[in-house]
Protein backbone atom coordinates (compact mmCIF):
# COMPACT_ATOMS: atom_id res chain seq x y z
CA UNK A 1 0.00 0.00 0.00
CA UNK A 2 2.63 1.80 0.94
CA UNK A 3 4.52 2.23 -2.80
CA UNK A 4 1.20 2.58 -4.12
CA UNK A 5 1.26 5.51 -2.36
CA UNK A 6 4.48 6.70 -2.59
CA UNK A 7 3.82 6.21 -6.71
CA UNK A 8 0.96 7.94 -6.77
CA UNK A 9 2.52 10.79 -4.68
CA UNK A 10 5.55 11.08 -7.31
CA UNK A 11 3.09 11.13 -10.28
CA UNK A 12 1.08 14.19 -9.27
CA UNK A 13 4.29 16.66 -8.73
CA UNK A 14 4.57 19.12 -11.36
CA UNK A 15 6.86 18.29 -14.45
CA UNK A 16 9.22 20.43 -16.04
CA UNK A 17 8.27 20.54 -20.46
CA UNK A 18 11.08 21.97 -22.11
CA UNK A 19 9.71 24.18 -24.41
CA UNK A 20 10.18 24.69 -28.09
CA UNK A 21 12.64 27.89 -29.14
CA UNK A 22 13.63 29.13 -32.77
CA UNK A 23 16.11 31.90 -33.51
CA UNK A 24 15.06 34.99 -34.16
CA UNK A 25 18.41 37.02 -33.98
CA UNK A 26 21.63 36.67 -32.65
CA UNK A 27 24.53 38.96 -32.32
CA UNK A 28 27.84 38.75 -32.56
CA UNK A 29 26.44 36.78 -35.99
CA UNK A 30 25.27 39.76 -37.53
CA UNK A 31 25.80 43.58 -37.52
CA UNK A 32 25.81 45.34 -34.17
CA UNK A 33 22.71 47.76 -33.68
CA UNK A 34 22.84 49.86 -30.45
CA UNK A 35 24.73 48.08 -27.38
CA UNK A 36 23.11 47.01 -24.60
CA UNK A 37 25.58 49.38 -21.77
CA UNK A 38 25.25 47.12 -18.63
CA UNK A 39 28.58 44.83 -17.91
CA UNK A 40 26.23 42.77 -16.19
CA UNK A 41 24.12 39.83 -17.92
CA UNK A 42 20.63 39.98 -18.29
CA UNK A 43 17.89 38.70 -19.62
CA UNK A 44 14.16 40.17 -20.99
CA UNK A 45 10.74 38.74 -21.76
CA UNK A 46 8.83 40.58 -24.78
CA UNK A 47 5.18 39.56 -24.32
CA UNK A 48 3.50 42.07 -26.27
CA UNK A 49 4.75 43.63 -29.49
CA UNK A 50 5.05 47.44 -28.02
CA UNK A 51 7.56 46.04 -25.54
CA UNK A 52 9.75 45.81 -28.42
CA UNK A 53 10.40 49.67 -28.10
CA UNK A 54 12.55 49.17 -25.32
CA UNK A 55 15.40 46.81 -27.21
CA UNK A 56 15.59 49.80 -29.82
CA UNK A 57 19.07 50.92 -29.14
CA UNK A 58 20.31 47.47 -27.82
CA UNK A 59 19.49 44.83 -30.61
CA UNK A 60 19.52 45.40 -34.31
CA UNK A 61 16.59 46.09 -37.31
CA UNK A 62 15.90 42.66 -38.21
CA UNK A 63 14.82 41.12 -34.86
CA UNK A 64 12.97 44.12 -34.01
CA UNK A 65 10.72 43.73 -36.93
CA UNK A 66 10.30 39.88 -36.33
CA UNK A 67 9.56 40.72 -32.74
CA UNK A 68 7.24 43.14 -33.71
CA UNK A 69 5.13 40.71 -36.12
CA UNK A 70 5.32 37.94 -33.52
CA UNK A 71 2.32 36.00 -32.59
CA UNK A 72 1.95 36.89 -28.83
CA UNK A 73 -1.15 34.58 -28.35
CA UNK A 74 1.61 31.89 -29.62
CA UNK A 75 4.85 32.89 -28.10
CA UNK A 76 6.61 35.29 -26.31
CA UNK A 77 10.30 35.79 -26.98
CA UNK A 78 13.51 36.13 -24.46
CA UNK A 79 16.30 38.03 -24.98
CA UNK A 80 19.65 37.02 -23.41
CA UNK A 81 22.11 39.71 -23.12
CA UNK A 82 26.20 38.67 -21.91
CA UNK A 83 26.62 42.44 -21.07
CA UNK A 84 29.29 45.25 -22.72
CA UNK A 85 32.07 43.05 -23.52
CA UNK A 86 35.69 45.21 -24.44
CA UNK A 87 36.24 43.08 -27.70
CA UNK A 88 35.53 40.29 -29.69
CA UNK A 89 35.47 36.83 -29.26
CA UNK A 90 32.57 36.89 -26.92
CA UNK A 91 28.38 35.20 -27.39
CA UNK A 92 25.53 33.85 -26.01
CA UNK A 93 23.79 31.08 -26.86
CA UNK A 94 20.44 30.06 -25.65
CA UNK A 95 20.22 26.15 -25.60
CA UNK A 96 17.29 25.30 -24.01
CA UNK A 97 13.86 26.85 -22.34
CA UNK A 98 11.66 24.96 -19.47
CA UNK A 99 8.47 25.30 -17.91
CA UNK A 100 7.65 24.27 -14.82
CA UNK A 101 4.19 25.94 -13.50
CA UNK A 102 4.85 29.43 -12.97
CA UNK A 103 8.89 29.55 -13.60
CA UNK A 104 10.57 29.52 -17.35
CA UNK A 105 14.25 28.78 -16.71
CA UNK A 106 15.92 29.59 -20.39
CA UNK A 107 19.89 28.03 -19.92
CA UNK A 108 22.34 29.56 -22.36
CA UNK A 109 25.95 29.12 -22.06
CA UNK A 110 28.52 32.12 -22.46
CA UNK A 111 31.55 32.17 -25.00
CA UNK A 112 34.85 34.37 -24.07
CA UNK A 113 38.14 34.58 -26.26
CA UNK A 114 40.47 31.89 -25.79
CA UNK A 115 43.51 33.03 -24.14
CA UNK A 116 45.96 34.70 -26.22
CA UNK A 117 43.27 34.99 -28.52
CA UNK A 118 43.54 38.16 -30.85
CA UNK A 119 40.23 40.45 -30.50
CA UNK A 120 38.93 44.24 -31.72
CA UNK A 121 39.08 47.14 -29.22
CA UNK A 122 35.55 47.60 -30.01
CA UNK A 123 33.36 47.15 -27.26
CA UNK A 124 30.74 44.82 -28.27
CA UNK A 125 27.53 43.84 -26.38
CA UNK A 126 26.64 39.83 -27.33
CA UNK A 127 22.56 38.81 -27.58
CA UNK A 128 20.64 35.84 -28.71
CA UNK A 129 16.96 36.45 -29.09
CA UNK A 130 14.53 33.30 -29.59
CA UNK A 131 10.83 32.59 -29.88
CA UNK A 132 9.30 30.79 -27.36
CA UNK A 133 5.83 28.42 -27.94
CA UNK A 134 3.34 29.14 -25.28
CA UNK A 135 1.52 26.00 -25.72
CA UNK A 136 -0.80 25.30 -22.63
CA UNK A 137 -2.60 27.50 -19.99
CA UNK A 138 -0.11 30.86 -19.50
CA UNK A 139 -2.40 33.85 -18.30
CA UNK A 140 -0.37 34.75 -15.28
CA UNK A 141 3.27 35.92 -13.41
CA UNK A 142 6.21 33.88 -14.52
CA UNK A 143 9.40 34.06 -12.82
CA UNK A 144 12.15 33.60 -16.01
CA UNK A 145 15.16 32.68 -14.66
CA UNK A 146 18.44 32.83 -16.46
CA UNK A 147 20.99 29.82 -15.96
CA UNK A 148 24.71 29.25 -17.31
CA UNK A 149 27.19 27.04 -16.05
CA UNK A 150 24.14 25.62 -13.53
CA UNK A 151 24.06 28.77 -11.52
CA UNK A 152 20.91 31.63 -11.78
CA UNK A 153 22.94 34.74 -12.84
CA UNK A 154 19.54 36.69 -14.20
CA UNK A 155 15.96 36.64 -13.38
CA UNK A 156 12.68 39.15 -14.05
CA UNK A 157 8.79 38.07 -13.55
CA UNK A 158 6.68 39.46 -16.09
CA UNK A 159 3.01 38.72 -16.74
CA UNK A 160 2.71 36.23 -19.87
CA UNK A 161 -0.98 36.44 -21.57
Amino acid sequence: MLVILLVGLSACRPRETELPIKTIGRYPFGQNGGLYMDREPTLVAITQAFEVAMLDDWIFEDPQEQLLKLDYDAYFAIVVFQGLKPGSGFGVQIDKVTRNENVVTAFAQFAEPAPGMETTAAEESPYHVVRVNKAGSWSQDITINLVVDEVVIATTTNYIP
